[in-house]
């Protein structure tokens, strides 16, 4: 049978004739406390770095996120983009030579220069392509187009072929600034003169 602390202390002091064992009880105490405090600092320590690694995740998550974010917008911007270029195409005669250059076809764009599309201000309103690059927010939106050639099977290549002169390879490039460093997302498509009789 387990006899109860205060009685232990009383016959230790009884059998000894004096406070030996009062203070064996007092240390086997105090060790048992420093015991108990090592294990509330330990277990204090696990929670803070368990804590700090969540959190750490946790930010790593936002940024991620955001960046998703803004990658998915640029993607929009660009096909944006290539949806103007498109209706271009659609509303201007390929081969159209406009002396103001808002309005040349894209046969006879300049190839290796920056454009970006814009609707006009008339009614009703139609695209236009303006030489040079657009800011939209964060981003910075450009179209260079390129001449295409073609080999004697009539398929795409990137060198050594016929240049075709009712297809263009529009390439629009969106980027924006994120910690310091350029992003960018970059779509191409081709555009081909439909309105030629074959």
């Amino acid at each position: 049978m387990v006899k109860p602390a205060k009685e232990l202390l009383f016959m230790c002091q009884n059998q000894s004739g004096n406070n030996k064992g009062l203070a064996r009880h007092s240390s086997f105490q105090r060790a048992k406390a420093g015991v108990l405090l090592m294990e509330v600092i330990i277990a204090t320590a696990l929670v803070s770095v368990v804590a700090v690694s969540i959190l750490g995740l946790a930010a790593f998550a936002l940024d991620q996120n955001a960046y998703a974010r803004e990658a998915t917008q640029a993607v929009f911007l660009a096909q944006e983009a290539l949806e103007g270029v498109r209706n271009f195409r659609d509303g201007i005669a390929w081969n159209a030579n406009d002396p103001a250059n808002e309005y040349d076809g894209l046969g006879v764009v300049s190839t290796g220069v920056p454009y970006h599309t814009k609707k006009s201000n008339g009614a009703p309103p139609q695209w236009q392509l303006i030489q040079g690059q657009e800011v939209v927010g964060n981003f910075t939106r450009s179209i260079q187009f390129d001449n295409v050639q073609r080999d004697g099977n009539d398929n795409i290549v990137s060198s050594g072929g016929t240049t075709d002169v009712n297809t263009k390879k529009a390439t629009v490039t969106v980027s924006w600034q994120r910690k310091g460093a350029i992003r960018q997302i970059i779509l191409a498509s081709y555009f081909t003169n439909w309105s030629i009789s074959p």
